[in-house]
């Protein structure tokens, strides 16, 4: 499928939201001024990655489980390995989410070999594992009469908003699971499939995402537990708005198309251990926040970049090439029980 520009620059300024959030409350750790409004105007990120895997529908292969398999576990022992080697200690995460190095060996090459059973910090990659994995029953839904599908979406975002974020049901407390993924991923469908973006101007899903931004805070300033949650219903509403200005856009560019592909390995990157690691440096030197953010984030996204370039070498003949041999045997396997 040919990348359309617009949507990879939206994959960028996602990702960009994300680390600078990540910055923010990981590495300074909330210890600095305008902490609340940094945070809000980056929350919407995750959101934006899911309304776009929404919007195209994910087509679940061997080849794409294996792509997505091999890129987490790839990140994931080099970030252990590097770690390893400045530390001279196993890294590991504690429940503070710190490198551990007293943590038990053998758990910890376990969650290294299988980062998405073991979670390995990587929250996203677990819940984005199983959407993955329920994609195909999903679509089958989504390819029933468009009256369907909303009623299915209506279901879906009561629960999510009203009986997860209002009511805290466990079902979606705080929209950092996989039912909340799967909620954003059925309304990215409907976005496209409703039009949504093309009813309005440029001008007013601008507009939209900035009010619903700005008025966050003061509305739900005694409810801060509830501000920064992905199915916060005014953090869904911004993160809308924002993919329907890119919608709207129709560029090209080589370059964008590019940068993009390693938007996800940047997401690796950062919230791996070595990512932890970095951001435990980096609060060591918070008072020097306003120049070490645009130099972690640059340094961050070229090092995705770079490493991705020479990951795709290594990797794509030995995956192309397993998933073609899976596919084969699941077929001749199939063709077998049929007789």
């Amino acid at each position: 499928m040919k990348r359309l520009s617009n949507f990879e620059l939206l994959r960028v300024v996602a990702m960009c939201f994300i680390v600078i959030g990540h910055i923010f409350m990981h590495g300074l750790r909330g210890e600095v001024e305008y902490y609340d409004w940094i945070r809000i105007w980056t929350i919407s990120g995750v959101n934006l990655f899911v309304l776009i895997s929404g919007w195209f529908n994910i087509h679940l292969t061997w080849k794409s489980l294996l792509r997505f398999l091999g890129m987490v576990v790839f990140y994931q022992i080099l970030s252990y390995i590097t770690v390893y080697i400045v530390t001279d200690s196993i890294p590991a995460l504690n429940v503070f989410n710190v490198p551990n190095p007293s943590h038990n060996p053998l758990y910890v090459l376990i969650s290294v070999i299988f980062p998405i059973s073991s979670g390995g910090g990587y929250w996203f990659v677990t819940s984005y594992f199983v959407l993955m994995m329920l994609s195909p029953f999903i679509n089958i839904v989504l390819n029933k009469k468009s009256k369907s599908v909303l009623l299915i979406l209506v279901v879906l975002l009561y629960l999510s908003i009203v009986s997860g974020w209002v009511f805290n049901n466990g079902i979606n407390r705080d929209g950092y699971n996989a039912f909340h993924l799967i909620t954003i991923y059925v309304l990215g469908d409907c976005l496209r499939r409703f039009h949504i973006a093309e009813r309005r101007s440029y001008i007013f899903w601008a507009t939209v995402f900035v009010i619903s931004t700005i008025i966050s805070l003061p509305l739900l300033a005694s409810h801060e537990s509830k501000l920064f949650r992905y199915n916060n219903p005014l953090v869904i509403l911004a993160s809308i708005s924002l993919f329907c200005c890119f919608v709207k856009m129709n560029f090209s560019s080589g370059w964008i198309n590019k940068l993009s592909r390693s938007m996800f390995p940047c997401y690796l990157i950062q919230d791996g251990v070595f990512g932890i690691y970095l951001y435990g440096v980096l609060y060591q030197y918070n008072k020097f926040v306003w120049w070490i953010v645009p130099v972690y984030f640059i340094s961050i996204m070229w090092a995705a970049y770079l490493i991705e370039s020479l990951r795709q070498k290594l990797m794509t003949v030995p995956i192309n090439s397993l998933a073609s041999f899976l596919e084969k045997s699941v077929s001749m396997h199939s063709n077998t029980v049929n007789k």
